[in-house]
């Protein structure tokens, strides 16, 4: 969602601008992000943020251990995006480095 988005639907909510100020930047970093994605990891990345609410979580914290992959036949099948050995590497790579990061975050 667009920062002016978020303002316009705060404001119908009554929210006030200077609530959802710190918001509105935050979402303005992430959009002035780049990300340049390869032609033929294209499938890989919309099968993984299409499994985004599929994560398998461990211990009291719920420390994300990886992606539940009885949902990727699931996922694959709505985006039309034929699963095989190819694409479960290609997420396999993506998966890895986001346990990693999520576990780094933690730890601050």
């Amino acid at each position: 969602m667009a920062p002016a988005e978020l303002a316009d639907q705060a404001a119908l909510l009554g929210v006030p601008a200077e609530a959802v100020a710190p918001m509105m930047r935050r979402q303005q970093r992430r959009l002035d992000e780049v990300l340049e994605v390869m032609p033929g990891n294209w499938g890989a990345v919309r099968v993984f943020f299409g499994m985004g609410s599929q994560w398998r979580r461990a211990g009291m914290v719920g420390v994300a251990t990886g992606l539940d992959y009885a949902a990727l036949p699931v996922v694959c099948g709505a985006l039309s995006i034929s699963l095989d050995a190819g694409l479960l590497a290609r997420l396999r790579v993506l998966e890895g480095e986001a346990v990693r990061v999520m576990a780094e975050r933690s730890q601050r």
